[in-house]
């Protein structure tokens, strides 16, 4: 048997049986249930933009994209995938999951990962800028030997 069931809809379907049928669950228990479907809405987020992003580093690597496009298309994929941890974050929060100081220790953290990237990525448009300036073939030995390592 296999479950298909997403942790909110598991704590959903427990909260109503535990109440007798017919009885309408309380404001609070209806706030409650909405909050972790929240939560669990925006992690089955970030899994899918994760995974996003894991399939344009690998497009960009394998050399059949253009290096300008490559880099459009990690800025475009890892914005995504951040605007979905922050958007986790604050259904956390919402939802009493998480304290304050753990939100701002976790805010703290993915401000260190999106410096990081600008960083990295400013790096990288002016190494393809670099690359494209020599002849295509130097760039596509570049992406076959990342794709190698």
């Amino acid at each position: 048997m296999i479950v298909t069931t997403t942790i909110a809809e598991h704590m959903n379907d427990n909260q109503i049986a535990s109440e007798p049928k017919g009885v309408v669950p309380s404001p609070a228990d209806a706030i409650a249930a909405f909050r972790r479907g929240r939560v669990q809405a925006a992690v089955e987020s970030i899994a899918a933009t994760t995974q996003a992003f894991a399939a344009v580093v690998d497009d960009s690597v394998s050399g059949e994209r253009a290096a300008s496009a490559s880099v459009k298309a990690l800025v475009k994929t890892f914005v995504a995938s951040f605007r979905a941890l922050q958007e986790t974050q604050d259904a956390a929060k919402a939802a009493g999951v998480i304290s304050h100081d753990t939100s701002r220790a976790i805010h703290g953290v993915m401000k260190g990962i999106r410096d990081d990237f600008e960083q990295v990525v400013g790096h990288l448009g002016t190494e393809v800028d670099r690359l494209e300036a020599h002849s295509p073939g130097d760039f596509g030995e570049v992406c076959r030997t990342v794709q190698r390592s």
